[in-house]
Formats: structure tokens, C-alpha cells, sequence
């Protein structure tokens, strides 16, 4: 975090979470499907990974 406090830059170090709740708290996933489905335009909301390689052909 950088801060201005009377003509000094004051850089703090950024706290990492303690978990996954804290890190995406605030995050409101209905608005972001949301934008999703808005942005896809009737596209599919997977991504497409090509043809299957290796052991994963059965």
C-alpha cells in the first residue's frame, strides 16, 4: 500500500489472507457470472481446450 502523508511516500507492505473467505470476500460472483454471460454474446462460458492428448481418450 503507498500512502502520502506531509511530502513523505509512505510504502506498507500488503497483508497476505489467511484463507480463501477472506481473500474473495467482497467478491460478488452473481455479477460476475453475469458480465459473463453478457460478454459471451450466446457463446459458450467454457473454454475450449482443443482435442484431448494422452491418457485422456478412453
Amino acid at each position: 500500500m503507498v500512502t502520502v502523508d506531509k511530502d513523505k511516500i509512505i510504502l506498507e507492505k500488503k497483508r497476505k489472507p489467511q484463507n480463501l473467505k477472506e481473500l474473495f470476500s467482497g467478491f460478488d460472483y452473481k455479477k460476475y457470472w453475469e458480465e459473463e454471460r453478457k460478454n459471451a454474446k450466446g457463446k459458450s462460458l467454457e473454454l475450449d481446450w482443443g482435442k484431448p492428448v494422452g491418457k485422456e481418450v478412453f
